[in-house]
C-alpha cells in the first residue's frame, strides 16, 4: 500500500494562487484587485524561477497576471472613459 505524501515537488506557489484569486475577485474589487493580482503574479514567477523543481504554479501565476491586466484595463476604462465614480 502506498502513502500519498506531499513532497517539495508537489507544492504550488501560494503567491500564484493568490494572484489568480485576486484577479478573479477584481470583478468585485475593481481595478485595485487587478493591480494586486499583477504584482503577486510577478512575485510568484520570480519565486518559482528561484526555486526550480521545488515549487510549481507558473501557469497559474501567468493566468493571474493576464486576468489582472484584463480586469485592470476594463476597470480603468469604466472609471476614466465612462466617468463612473466609485
Amino acid at each position: 500500500m502506498q502513502e500519498n505524501r506531499n513532497t517539495d515537488t508537489d507544492k504550488i506557489s501560494k503567491l500564484a494562487i493568490l494572484s489568480l484569486a485576486l484577479a478573479l475577485s477584481s470583478i468585485l474589487l475593481g481595478y485595485y484587485g487587478g493591480i494586486l493580482a499583477i504584482i503577486t503574479g510577478i512575485g510568484a514567477i520570480i519565486d518559482i524561477k528561484r526555486r526550480k523543481h521545488k515549487i510549481k504554479g507558473a501557469k497559474i501565476a501567468y493566468t493571474g497576471i493576464i486576468l489582472g491586466l484584463i480586469f485592470t484595463i476594463i476597470g480603468l476604462y469604466v472609471c476614466l472613459v465612462l466617468n463612473v465614480k466609485k
